[in-house]
């Protein structure tokens, strides 16, 4: 897995050092203020199953200001986007099946101009079933 932004970096860090040799660690194991310096790109993820769906239980400012909306509260099934939720859903997806970390790196349009993104996506959960995603995603503009 190949992680190019330090801060994201850093996250991964802190979720790794937390997991006290599980293959994830709880959410009660990780406390978004001990990420100040990421802060604005923490993503937690409900994940809800029979049927499998995610729901957004905190979206940090930068990703709301990036998007344009704020999905708190809302299901991937919401994403105005179907191009967008149908490769979204795919990621959320591959972290439950693999109950792995997942580093994503991408463009996407957003407000009319082009961006590039990272992101790390990373399991939370107990007794070997994720129940919720950690995720810290990185924008840049990208010139066209």
């Amino acid at each position: 897995m190949l992680i190019r932004r330090p801060v994201l970096h850093r996250v991964f860090e802190y979720w790794d050092g937390r997991r006290a040799g599980r293959a994830f660690p709880s959410r009660r194991d990780i406390d978004p203020l001990d990420l100040p310096f990421a802060l604005g790109s923490l993503i937690l993820i409900d994940v809800l199953r029979d049927p499998l769906r995610f729901r957004y239980r905190l979206v940090g400012t930068t990703a709301t200001t990036r998007w344009g909306y704020d999905m708190t509260g809302k299901f991937v099934d919401d994403l105005p986007t179907p191009e967008r939720r149908a490769i979204i859903l795919d990621q959320y997806r591959r972290v439950v099946e693999s109950a792995r970390p997942l580093a994503i790196h991408g463009t996407h349009v957003l407000d009319g101009r082009n961006w590039v993104y990272d992101s790390v996506m990373m399991p939370l959960g107990q007794g070997g079933t994720i129940d919720m995603i950690l995720i810290c995603v990185e924008y840049a503009q990208r010139d066209t």
